[in-house]
């Protein structure tokens, strides 16, 4: 079978073709029979921006829908950097990426080099390509090398009126995570706060350096507007002081 994808798709098949029969599209086939080698076939081999990652099934579930309950976190990496939409949910009110779904990615981001832990040469290894799939518009995707281009296709959610339309690509889904009250206990995962500590520790010295000025702006600017108080208030009591002259007796 594999084969045969491979012989399609290096010869221009759509990627996206349905039948009247069949209204759902290969890749989405694919996703849900769980077959891991054709969909990463689909998505490394996929041009000129026609790849759909964000088609749907009868019951409104994407291709996140059922990529999340495999063990495939290369795929669902993937698929959210052609720009899969996290946010979508299904008919039932189910999201993609169940907060079950997302602890088993992030325990897999978290491996060690295999020796045993009282060895000096144990090592843990902090994989973050889970967290910083997810890309802007019109932002290059960087997948493996083996894929030569990836694509976006990028569709209106409208799940959460306040979420923020424009974010750094590594705190979408973290921010996605704060806003789900079942997604929110992961944010003390070990990947999640390292990653964070991380950032914390590149932008701290500009979020000081900020405070820092701001403070002397406070300062310089309330002692100009106590000095200017003070002035004015010595000027108006000069201006409107006046002296008393008594008048003269007159005896009868």
């Amino acid at each position: 079978m594999e084969e045969i994808v491979q012989l399609l798709l290096a010869s221009g098949a759509d990627t996206n073709a349905t039948t009247k029969l069949e209204k759902r599209s290969p890749l989405l086939i694919a996703c849900m029979n769980n077959d891991h080698d054709i969909m990463k076939m689909f998505l490394c081999s996929a041009t000129h921006n026609t790849l759909d990652v964000n088609v749907k099934d009868a019951k409104g579930n994407t291709l996140l829908h059922y990529v999340s309950k495999t063990e495939y976190v290369d795929c669902v990496v993937d698929l959210i950097r052609c720009g899969a939409d996290m946010k979508h949910k299904n008919v039932f009110d189910k999201p993609p990426l169940p907060a079950n779904s997302v602890k088993k990615f992030l325990d897999k981001s978290l491996q060690t080099n295999g020796t045993p832990p009282e060895d000096e040469k144990y090592k843990i290894i902090f994989d973050y390509s889970f967290l910083v799939a997810h890309k802007e518009k019109d932002t290059q995707l960087n997948l493996p090398q083996e894929c030569e281009q990836l694509l976006t296709h990028d569709q209106e959610s409208g799940v959460r009126n306040e979420f923020p339309e424009k974010l750094k690509p590594e705190m979408d889904f973290l921010f996605y995570m704060t806003q789900s009250n079942e997604h929110r206990k992961l944010m003390q995962h070990p990947i999640i706060t390292s990653f964070l500590h991380m950032k914390w520790q590149r932008v701290k010295s500009y979020i000081y350096f900020n405070i820092w000025m701001y403070c002397i702006f406070a300062i310089l600017l309330n002692t100009y507007i106590l000095l200017n108080i003070g002035n004015n208030a010595m000027n108006g009591s000069e201006e409107g002081s006046y002296q008393i002259t008594p008048k003269p007796y007159n005896q009868i």
